[in-house]
């Protein structure tokens, strides 16, 4: 690399230590040169909290809080990413000392002492209180060494992150801006080595981005836990002006589908008034939500009412939502009792369900295929002093096959997890 390649990268970290941003970055799978660049140019206590490297995947499931399905993927990347502002925006404190907490997440799938069968790819993803950055780079297979392809990868990391820093970069929008630019909210963007001559691309490789603007509501939900987030009709609606339900449908919806329509109804008729949905930023048994992850999977529900939260236990939910039925699957029953998800001890489960109890909730339980099983909620043993919390569908009223795990798998073949 020449030597005004090096001066370009370093004025450009400059830049960025001299921005009021405060960042934790986390790394697996390679992209270390990025980070080994970033701390090598002075300045770097200012900028940099923390550097996490979760390698194994004991140690990712760990800095996420959950298993990801894949250790490789855009979605790990943006988990990560959402990780470590979190993790930023706590070492800053209340007053945020006038900085802005960042969180980069990279993950990669680069040479190493097998032959891979599949792409050699990094994905990385840039979470601020402005943006939410995702992309992805393919190399070239056997082009280059295990050292070379850090390399490419750091660079092109650091210059299509570090930029914002100082507002938009000026790629965005410009030339390079794909289908309809700036559409509902979304940014697709390609840059190839014209667009990024410091970061070494050979011809035919590009990095593919997606940015999407925050929302402020949606960051206080992430700081503070509050206030919930509705939407009805594709639209944010105030707490006082969104349609009144009788219970909400909580899951991931990673995709919404057929099942989860058809739930929806069964538990109206069941209910006799409107279901709405309810998606949480944080999951006890997944990693975190980025916010254009949020805004794809908002996207899914049409005219419907879907809230937003902050919830991550059924006893959280039923604080911000009293006098509601929440309609969950046998799957999701099953950890509501599991004193792993209340502290690790059955006092846990006993004191959430007297929260919900306090706040007037209940469950709607439907029933799920559990290996050649159809299990319900009377094959399952519901302690005698919560009965009244919970109600279940029988497999005549509803029974639904596919999950949300089976479309993902036919969807990108390989693909593991719920």
């Amino acid at each position: 690399m020449s030597e005004s390649i090096e001066r370009r990268i370093d004025q450009l970290i400059e830049r960025f230590h001299a921005a009021p941003v405060c960042s934790a970055w986390a790394v697996t799978g390679g992209g270390l040169e990025a980070v080994a660049r970033l701390l090598r140019v002075p300045g770097a206590s200012a900028t940099v909290r923390e550097v996490s490297v979760p390698y194994a995947a004991e140690a990712l499931a760990e800095y996420l809080g959950a298993k990801p399905e894949r250790a490789c993927s855009p979605e790990t990347a943006r988990a990560l990413a959402a990780r470590a502002m979190d993790r930023a925006a706590k070492s800053l404190g209340a007053p945020g000392e006038g900085r802005s907490a960042w969180g980069i997440g990279l993950t990669a799938a680069l040479v190493s002492s097998r032959p891979k069968r599949g792409e050699h790819r990094a994905h990385w993803a840039l979470q601020s209180p402005e943006v939410t950055l995702s992309a992805t780079l393919v190399l070239e297979k056997g082009a280059r060494s295990r050292a070379e392809e850090d390399a490419v990868v750091g660079r092109a990391c650091l210059f299509t992150t570090l930029p914002f820093a100082s507002g938009l970069p000026t790629w965005i929008p410009d030339q390079t801006i794909v289908a309809s630019g700036f559409a509902g909210g979304v940014w697709d963007v390609e840059l190839s080595a014209h667009e990024l001559p410091d970061v070494g691309l050979l011809p035919g490789e590009k990095v593919t981005l997606r940015v999407v603007p925050s929302c402020p509501r949606i960051l206080e939900l992430r700081r503070s836990g509050r206030p919930p987030v509705w939407y009805h009709g594709g639209r944010p609606v105030s707490e006082s002006s969104r349609p009144a339900v009788h219970g909400l449908l909580s899951g991931s919806f990673n995709p919404l589908h057929e099942g989860h329509r058809g739930l929806q109804a069964v538990a109206q008729q069941r209910l006799g008034g409107p279901v709405g949905f309810e998606l949480s930023i944080w999951n006890v048994a997944k990693p975190p939500l980025d916010d254009l992850t949020i805004s794809e999977r908002l996207a899914q529900f049409g005219e419907d009412t879907v809230v937003l939260s902050a919830a991550a236990t059924f006893a959280e939910k039923a604080t911000h939502f009293p006098n509601t039925v929440f309609v969950i699957g046998e799957d999701t029953f099953v950890r509501v009792l599991d004193p792993r998800y209340h502290g690790g001890d059955w006092e846990g489960v006993v004191t959430a369900l007297e929260s919900i109890r306090q706040n007037s909730c209940r469950f709607l339980v439907a029933g799920r295929v559990a290996g050649s099983q159809f299990v319900t909620l009377e094959d399952c043993g519901v302690p005698a002093e919560f009965a009244d919390l919970f109600d279940g569908l029988t497999e005549a009223e509803f029974r639904i096959d596919r999950s949300s795990t089976e479309l993902r798998r036919e969807r990108i073949p390989g693909e593991a997890g719920e």
